[in-house]
């Protein structure tokens, strides 16, 4: 029986000594260290949390970053789509450009006679009709018709025409006769 109590006492003795020697000092150290960390604004608990759940968080930012990239990659088509759009339309107003250049508008001559040739149309029309044409054109190009017609033709279309229309065409066609 004293065997027994020896061996026993000794369990309890080495319990006591794994207590007294590892596991106070190792939760007093763990209770300072979280103290400290609190007072240096350091959240040890969700630290904790962030480092444990680092791998599902860092699968999570791979499927983000793939949608990301795609996302990325549409963008890019989409741009290079419109780049290309409007390299069409620089080429085409180039070469319009180039055109124009190349074939400068009719010179003063020919266009006295297609202005003529208009009001020729213009007086053999009926003036009423003449009138209703001519309420659609701008002011610019109605005076450069009207200041060819003859002038009971001229008379007979701003007759037909609104009054705020025909005032306008006479006090154009005063300035430009002076």
């Amino acid at each position: 029986m004293g065997t027994k109590k020896t061996g026993s006492h000794r369990e309890k003795r080495s319990g006591q000594t794994f207590l007294f020697v590892f596991l106070i000092p190792l939760i007093t150290l763990l209770t300072i260290g979280a103290i400290f960390l609190y007072l240096l604004d350091v959240n040890p608990i969700k630290t904790a949390q962030t480092f444990f759940a680092s791998d599902v968080a860092e699968e999570e930012t791979d499927e983000l970053l793939e949608e990301r990239v795609y996302e990325l990659e549409q963008q890019l088509v989409a741009k290079d789509e419109q780049i290309t759009s409007l390299e069409r339309e620089l080429n085409q107003i180039e070469m319009d450009q180039a055109f124009v250049a190349e074939n400068p508008p009719n010179s003063s001559e020919e266009e006295s006679d297609t202005l003529k040739q208009t009001a020729n149309v213009y007086e053999s029309m009926n003036p009423r009709r003449a009138a209703d044409i001519m309420n659609e054109l701008s002011l610019e190009d109605l005076v450069s018709h009207m200041s060819v017609i003859k002038e009971n033709e001229r008379a007979a279309i701003i007759q037909h025409m609104e009054p705020e229309r025909a005032a306008e065409v006479m006090t154009a066609l005063a300035t430009t006769s002076s």
